[in-house]
């Protein structure tokens, strides 16, 4: 489609109403998704005040790529704020908030892990698992298709990241994913508590904490036994181990937990991905039917592999869809390390640009009817119509989302290990809004209430 940029005259820029002192904070507070929306009514180039900063909204897959690629050695991750200083207990130095040459060290350290031969693995760990689950669930029963995958997802990377091991202590890793999903929540209903530093002291934030210490106790035990046997089971753990830099030195202790920790953390969004499918493919049973044919030709009521996912177009192109309605994460942001000019206009050491995954995904400028839910729009004859970075739910440039082929993987033969066995039917009258949780996902809320009918 046409990727037309609006015009920004050099040194103005449009800017929305906001508040003395607090500028657009309280806008973005109540509503994010719905306030860079309208920022995006003001232009492709945007200036917004959060407090005394200038922070600059960009809306246009040109502008977008000047921060990830063109200018992208100007640019770091986003200042630290209350969202991700939240997460500073289960994060500490990952790849997902490290800068530097540290970064840059790590990310090559890291990158094998999620080489194809090891996401082989993956792959079918999580369709072993997905079996097991499916066991359990009977026909007709009505549940929480959220809450079930979520915990089948955090059975799965348990496992990929800690082996059996993962398996045996998985009620100490959910602890901690829970207990800070309840403190993430209780702070953004309560105005109150969202002001207090990150580590007063309520009852769930003693628990969040107490649950992230007792996390560390376990994976550095993990790590030294470990070490001391060298025993290798095919493990993330066990990957990280064995890698070495340039110069020989491997990853320290540190340096592994906070790694597997990122991918634990990171991973727990996928549950929100397969509930959003299931409620998208709900509402078009056109959309279902093609899903049955394609597994049916491919699969024939056998489970997926890795190898299967070359034929599996139509599932990838309906998670690809579902990931443009409802990304990951649906806002991205990035700090100035040095004076640069995107469009002309000047960013200074310092501030801040804002990129809206959510915003950008539906500009009907880069997609055809951008709020309805259309697969075939990722066929290799339509894709090359949408521009470069009109679609980016993993980020982009040298900083983009490591896990990626393990997300795209993972979610499609999810989603064809389930799709075989049950329809999955929404209870009626549900309506259901894209909640912006922990991690910058985006949650269904309510948890999304189904019936299983047996196919």
């Amino acid at each position: 489609m046409a990727s037309t940029l609006q015009p920004v005259i050099k040194n103005t820029l449009p800017e929305p109403k906001g508040y003395p002192l607090i500028g657009h904070a309280l806008d973005y507070r109540l509503h994010p998704l719905s306030f860079y929306a309208h920022c995006a009514e003001y232009g492709d180039f945007v200036r917004l005040r959060f407090g005394p900063h200038p922070v600059y909204f960009l809306n246009h897959p040109d502008l977008i790529k000047s921060v990830f690629l063109t200018h992208g050695a100007c640019f770091m991750d986003r200042a630290k704020g209350r969202e991700s200083r939240f997460f500073d207990p289960l994060f500490g130095h990952g790849l997902a908030v490290s800068e530097g040459d540290f970064w840059r060290r790590m990310r090559r350290l890291v990158q094998p892990v999620f080489q194809r031969q090891h996401l082989a693995k993956y792959g079918q760990i999580a369709v072993e698992m997905a079996q097991a689950e499916l066991k359990t669930w009977s026909m007709g029963q009505w549940l929480s298709i959220r809450d079930r995958t979520t915990r089948l997802t955090r059975q799965i990377v348990a496992k990929i990241c800690f082996g059996e091991a993962g398996v045996t202590h998985f009620q100490t890793i959910e602890a901690v994913l829970n207990a800070a999903m309840v403190e993430y929540d209780n702070r953004d209903r309560n105005w109150l508590l969202y002001l207090l530093p990150e580590h007063f002291p309520t009852p769930s934030n003693r628990h969040y904490h107490q649950a992230a210490k007792d996390l560390d106790t376990l994976l550095y035990d993990l790590i030294a036994t470990q070490r001391r046997t060298g025993a290798d089971d095919g493990s993330m753990l066990t990957q990280l181990l064995q890698v070495r830099d340039e110069t020989g030195t491997g990853m320290s202790d540190q340096e592994i937990r906070d790694e597997l920790v990122n991918v634990v953390i990171g991973h727990d969004t996928l549950s929100d991905v397969l509930g959003w499918a299931w409620w998208l493919i709900a509402q078009h049973p056109d959309v279902e039917a093609k899903l049955m044919a394609e597994w049916q030709t491919v699969l024939n009521g056998r489970s997926p592999t890795m190898a299967d996912l070359p034929h599996l177009t139509y599932t990838e192109w309906v998670i690809t869809e579902t990931l443009r309605l409802y990304p990951l994460a649906w806002v991205t942001g990035r700090v100035a390390t040095q004076d640069c000019e995107i469009d002309g206009h000047p960013i200074h050491v310092g501030e801040n640009v804002v990129m809206c995954q959510w915003v950008t995904h539906h500009d009907s400028r880069f997609f055809e009817q951008p709020q309805d839910f259309k697969p075939h729009r990722w066929a290799p004859e339509s894709v090359k119509q949408i521009p470069q970075y009109a679609y980016y739910p993993f980020g982009g440039g040298p900083r983009i989302c490591i896990g990626r082929g393990l997300t795209m993987m993972e979610t499609v033969l999810l989603l064809a290990t389930i799709g075989q066995r049950f329809r999955i039917h929404p209870l009626p009258n549900q309506t259901v809004i894209p909640y912006p949780g922990p991690s910058f996902s985006l949650r269904p809320k309510p948890s999304l209430q189904v019936e299983l009918i047996p196919r």
